[in-house]
């Protein structure tokens, strides 16, 4: 048993040692490469491989662009690949493997894009002078863009961000806004890749109308005067009736990009204090208000108490003042118009006048229209000048007194108006004619309150309209109840020397 031990160990021993032998005889496959990777560009041409390798190497691989100048070869021994120019806007890449034995080597072909940059907005780009984004559309595949500015544009145009989508990248710009009286422009390139774009920035100048002062005062009589001004625009010129263009001087142009201009003006001679305000502007934007006056010596000077009214009379032109003061001056307007309108701006708008003391200065005033006041009693008996008076829309006038040689009132011309008090009173020696009828549907919704109507204080009445009534789906709606006349006024109904229209439901009562 022994001796079977012994044998079988001399055996293994044997076959170790036969072993080691022949393993030191073993060569592995190996093989290596100049380079990893192949990147052509796309223009194509061509680039060399050299292979090392323990032994004969073959080539695999497939590609309709690039071609190796062999497939299989020795140690020591270069490919040559040749790429076609590439026409595609995005990269390509193929893999090559190169085998010997057992070892394989993967070698990666790459083609860059054909890049591509092709402008599709406008080669010039207008920002205004308030600055803001401004839009550059391309068609381009180059990843990494860079921009240059021509000038000073870098100091006013920056790139603020980029997005592709459907084919088309859009480039946006900041543009910083502008305080320059002058235009300026720099020329924006955008490149990468060998491809390059130029767009042309242009930011507007800044409008202006630089004016020497606000104002000029002069006496009434009839001149020539001048207006110095500097600017960079074409303008339009508002003047009153009374001043007439003369013409204008233009200056050189300075170095901020402003003209000297001086324009001429010629005043008629007044017959007593009158303003205007010139205004100077270009389309929808004003850009100078300039006031001339022509003052006289010895102003007229009125008293009007109501703030509201003194603005408003200012307004229109009338008188000359303020909120600060009851004192005003009237100006030609007021001395010499014989027509005045005091109106709310809209329809549905009121104007908070109470008190209309002051009007008797004006020394013509014979028409008087009222709109959208909101006073609950008027005294006009001092305006013994006027002999029209028209009312609209005053909702909550509730007593109406009128100078001797006022005859008619009227309170109609709009359809939806009506009274929210409960009575009118209405007093004039003069007065003749009265008009106050309605169809309002407001007569019908209830907004109307009226009444009563009180003419006793109407002497010489000779015709009254109160037909106040709405006729809505066939009912006629009025809350006119009485109409109160005195007793001669009632005679003369009777006799028919006062003409009185009503609704059936107003009744007549002696007061």
């Amino acid at each position: 048993m022994m001796k079977k031990y012994i044998l079988i160990l001399v055996s293994a021993a044997l076959i170790l040692f036969s072993c080691t032998d022949k393993n030191d005889n073993i060569v592995f496959d190996s093989i290596a490469t100049s380079s990893d990777t192949l990147k052509f560009g796309s223009d194509g041409g061509t680039m060399g491989l050299k292979i090392t390798s323990s032994g004969d190497w073959r080539l695999s691989g497939l590609c309709d662009w690039v071609t190796p100048s062999a497939t299989e070869g020795k140690d020591g021994a270069t490919i040559t690949f040749t790429a076609k120019p590439s026409n595609s806007k995005s990269a390509q890449e193929s893999l090559f493997k190169v085998f010997v034995g057992s070892a394989v080597k993967k070698i990666v072909v790459i083609s860059t894009p054909a890049y591509v940059m092709d402008l599709k907005s406008e080669e010039e780009e207008t920002v205004v002078c308030n600055g803001g984004s401004a839009n550059v559309k391309l068609v381009t595949n180059v990843p990494d863009l860079e921009f240059e500015y021509s000038g000073d544009g870098a100091d006013w145009i920056s790139f603020s961000q980029r997005s592709d989508a459907f084919g088309m990248t859009k480039l946006q710009f900041n543009v910083k806004k502008s305080d320059l009286f002058k235009s300026r422009e720099s020329v924006v390139t955008i490149k990468g890749e060998g491809k390059s774009v130029n767009v042309k920035f242009v930011q507007c100048q800044r409008d202006t109308i630089i004016v020497e002062g606000n104002r000029a005062v002069y006496d009434l009589a009839s001149r020539d005067v001048e207006l110095r001004m500097r600017t960079n625009i074409d303008y339009d010129v508002d003047l009153a009736a009374w001043m007439t263009y003369v013409g204008e001087t233009v200056g050189a142009i300075g170095a901020d990009g402003l003209t000297e201009k001086t324009l001429r003006v010629h005043l008629d001679e007044a017959a007593a204090s009158r303003l205007f305000a010139v205004k100077i502007s270009k389309g929808n934007t004003e850009y100078v208000r300039y006031i001339i006056k022509q003052q006289t010596p010895n102003p007229v000077l009125v008293n009007i108490p109501d703030a509201v009214l003194r603005m408003k009379l200012a307004e229109l032109g009338w008188v000359l003042g303020d909120e600060s003061s009851d004192e005003c001056e009237l100006i030609e307007q007021g001395l010499v118009g014989t027509s005045l309108n005091i109106s709310s701006s809209g329809s549905f708008d009121t104007i908070n006048i109470q008190d209309l003391t002051g009007l008797e200065a004006f020394p013509r005033l014979e028409e008087l229209t009222l709109a959208g006041l909101t006073a609950t009693s008027l005294d006009l008996s001092l305006v013994r000048t006027l002999k029209t008076l028209k009312a609209n829309r005053v909702h909550h006038l509730a007593w109406l007194k009128v100078g001797e040689n006022l005859k008619d009132v009227d309170f109609t011309g709009e359809y939806y108006d009506y009274f929210e008090v409960t009575q009118l009173s209405i007093a004039g020696p003069g007065v003749e004619t009265i008009k106050a009828n309605s169809s309002s549907y407001y007569i019908s919704i209830g907004d109307e309150k009226l009444a009563t109507i009180n003419v006793t204080g109407c002497p010489a009445l000779k015709t009254l309209q109160a037909k106040r009534e709405c006729d809505m789906f066939g009912m006629i709606d009025c809350c006119l109840n009485t109409i109160y006349v005195t007793a001669t006024q009632k005679a003369a109904i009777d006799a028919e020397t006062l003409t009185v229209e009503k609704s059936d439901k107003t009744s007549i009562a002696v007061k």
